[in-house]
């Protein structure tokens, strides 16, 4: 496969749509002709489309990718119909097409790549969920979607399924809500336009998102189709020093778990925003001497 510098530099995962750069400059994969699949070539050039040439994330309509590709409509929907079953894409709420949740995890495997980061935040989750008793999720925005990055008990590291990747999860579990409430009103109105409004997942929540603001924390009793779960979700925001929301520390207690009591959740309010301090230290980076 050959390559060319790809215009414009590659943002990776953003922090409420604010771009994070990895690399300086990303290389855009340009397929060779003679290949033993066709089909696959095309497939796989729809989805360098989807990944590398839609920086907002509005999404191609099906007529916008058959006239890019120089193919017929039919073709090009078969193609997408395929991966959408597989999970490299989807389409968005306004019905284009985008690149899919199997996409996303891939982008947040590399969120954050430096070894020493990840082995801090695993080891600041690992604490937190060992005074807790319980498994921690820290979660980001990536361009205004809902991403859990990591999700860490006192033993042991759980892997994120990619079918939780979700839009309408943002707005049910608690790290979502926080990100949400403590955005800019700028950075909500993007997240409103990438995932819909909240109303029916969450009805009070103008209500809800000025309590959060103001208390930086937020308990959530999860309710799956109407019936109570007994799974109880806390989450704390977490800020860079410099007053950027970078993500969302959340855990979760089982329903057989202890009941909550008001001091037990005082406690868990604590012990979340101390550990949500440690992780923003971890961006505290000296400025280079000029």
């Amino acid at each position: 496969m050959a390559e060319i510098p790809y215009c414009g530099t590659f943002s990776g995962l953003t922090s409420g749509g604010n771009a994070i750069y990895l690399r300086k400059r990303e290389r855009r994969p340009i397929m060779d002709r003679d290949v033993p699949v066709k089909s696959l070539k095309k497939a796989l050039e729809i989805l360098t489309t989807l990944l590398f040439d839609d920086p907002e994330e509005n999404g191609f309509a099906l007529h916008t990718l058959a006239e890019l590709h120089n193919m017929p409509r039919n073709s090009v929907h078969n193609l997408l119909k395929t991966m959408s079953a597989c999970g490299y894409v989807e389409k968005n709420i306004h019905a284009r097409y985008t690149y899919g949740p199997v996409c996303r995890k891939m982008i947040y495997h590399n969120y954050r790549r430096d070894a020493d980061f990840r082995e801090e935040l695993i080891r600041i989750m690992k604490e937190t969920g060992a005074a807790l008793g319980v498994v921690t999720v820290y979660a980001v925005l990536h361009n205004y979607r809902w991403i859990p990055m990591m999700r860490v008990g006192p033993r042991k590291i759980y892997p994120i399924d990619s079918e939780v990747l979700g839009p309408a999860r943002l707005y049910e579990t608690a790290t979502g809500r926080v990100l949400y409430s403590c955005s800019t009103p700028t950075d909500r109105s993007r997240i409103l336009e990438r995932n819909g409004h909240p109303e029916k997942i969450w009805p009070d929540h103008e209500a809800e998102m000025q309590k959060i603001r103001r208390r930086k924390f937020v308990f959530v009793q999860r309710i799956w189709n109407g019936v109570d779960t007994g799974l109880k979700t806390f989450a704390v925001p977490v800020f860079r020093k410099d007053g950027k929301l970078e993500g969302a520390l959340g855990c979760y207690f089982p329903g057989r778990h202890q009941e909550l009591t008001p001091m037990l959740q005082t406690k868990v309010r604590r012990v979340l925003l101390n550990a949500a301090d440690r992780i923003a230290n971890l961006w505290d980076v000296p400025e280079e001497e000029n």
